[in-house]
């Protein structure tokens, strides 16, 4: 004798099987998500490098033309505003007897005052003499290492510095960049700062 399938038995089947689907089709829908989401970032990262390098080139090819070591921090100043957005900056090289001395000062929409600038930039060279690598920090989070009379105006202020080496262990000059108003530093601020940093050095040492 034959047993017939109830009517209930079958449905039951048939929903599970149907629950089982939507289950794989929100699974793959997630991965497929999640892989356009990192494709997308990994070509706007791409996207990013390739728009970070051609600035790099037409930064050299600026460099060839220049008439003086200010000419050669006013290009790289400029190149960041570009990039980045209105800030302030110091430039020292390095004179006879080895010391750093401001050769130049820089800000948009105008340059802070002489001693304002030179303080902040000389509180960062006993790190740079130690460890000549690009930095960015906060500096009121670093109070310590900067005047007293500087604290009040530091809120919010950060500040990233180039060493201009011209080989390893080679410092010729510092070039320090500060914005204000929580505005930090970008790692494309860095990975910039890292990139025309020889350049910039080279073209220093040759005026």
């Amino acid at each position: 004798m034959t047993t017939k399938t109830a009517p209930h038995a079958h449905l039951t089947r048939r929903n599970h099987r149907l629950r089982e689907l939507s289950r794989r089709r929100k699974v793959a829908y997630r991965r497929l998500c999640s892989a356009c989401a990192d494709l997308t970032s990994t070509c706007r990262n791409l996207q990013n490098r390739v728009d970070r390098q051609d600035a790099v080139i037409d930064y050299q090819k600026r460099l060839l033309v220049r008439d003086d070591d200010h000419e050669v921090f006013r290009r790289f100043f400029h190149l960041f505003v570009e990039r980045s957005g209105p800030l302030f900056g110091v430039a020292m090289l390095c004179d006879e007897d080895a010391e750093l001395k401001l050769i130049g000062r820089f800000g948009v929409p105008i340059p802070d005052g002489v001693n304002f600038c030179q303080s902040i930039a000389e509180a960062m060279v006993p790190d740079m003499l130690e460890r000549p690598e690009v930095m960015v920090l906060d500096a009121f989070e670093n109070i310590q290492k900067f005047p007293t009379s500087l604290h009040r105006f530091l809120v919010g202020v950060s500040v990233l510095v180039t060493p201009l080496m011209v080989a390893e262990g080679a410092l010729i000059g510092v070039v320090v960049l500060y914005r204000k108003g929580e505005q930090p530093f970008t790692d494309d601020d860095v990975a910039l700062a890292k990139m025309i940093g020889p350049p910039t050095a080279a073209a220093a040492q040759q005026t």
